[in-house]
């Protein structure tokens, strides 16, 4: 699927604005970078660096990057299911790799609150209940109407894993959090490259916006 994906962009970067162009082309740079990584057993490094590639494809100018991440996430993935006409989200979702997704959101160990009640914090000490709760609901949500709570509930999951691998809270390669990084990786794999592809299909300047970090180009002198 990535390779295809990639193949389409090559057919048709031409057709794209620069700023759309370069968004599309930073991201598939880190999702084939990581595809090369987890083909090498390198399954942190490969979800770190497909987590960059999904940055580079939802962020804003930094006008807009300082709204809280989660609120940039969910009006993006709100823009990418509008698009998604033969609701491919979802049949990753609950078909290519539901199993993936019913693990992550039943593991307490990507729960967020768990591990605040963890780091002592008394007010979150009803986690149990409120994983149970989230299991529940997942369970109860259909293909279509279901969708968007599906992929909210699945990436906060995601998130959590973010934080852990990206703030220094996992050791490297830990056995201890194989199960939800292989997880994680098994959707994100299906998943981005399709949200890449949805992008492509509608390169509207208007709906993406600008990226972060323009590259500049200055001028040797002499």
């Amino acid at each position: 699927m990535l390779q295809d994906v990639i193949d389409y962009y090559h057919k048709h970067k031409m057709s794209f604005d620069e700023p759309f162009r370069i968004r599309i082309h930073r991201a598939l740079s880190w999702f084939d970078k990581a595809r090369d990584l987890n083909q090498k057993g390198e399954l942190d490094l490969s979800f770190i660096t497909m987590w960059i590639g999904f940055n580079s494809a939802y962020g804003k100018e930094l006008s807009e990057a300082f709204k809280p991440e989660h609120e940039l996430i969910a009006e993006f993935f709100k823009k990418i299911l509008e698009l998604d006409a033969k609701s491919e989200i979802s049949q990753i979702l609950w078909q290519q790799s539901g199993s993936a997704v019913m693990s992550l959101i039943q593991n307490k160990f990507t729960f967020e609150k768990y591990w605040r009640f963890v780091n002592g914090n008394d007010a979150c000490s009803d986690w149990e209940n409120s994983l149970e709760k989230c299991i529940t609901k997942a369970k109860r949500l259909v293909p279509g109407k279901g969708t968007v709570d599906m992929i909210s509930m699945v990436f906060c999951r995601l998130y959590t894993l973010r934080n852990q691998l990206l703030h220094g809270g996992a050791t490297y390669n830990s056995g201890l959090n194989r199960n939800q990084i292989e997880d994680a990786l098994q959707l994100m794999f299906l998943i981005f490259p399709v949200i890449v592809q949805l992008m492509m299909e509608s390169p509207d300047k208007e709906v993406w916006g600008l990226p972060y970090y323009k590259p500049i180009k200055e001028q040797q002198a002499g």
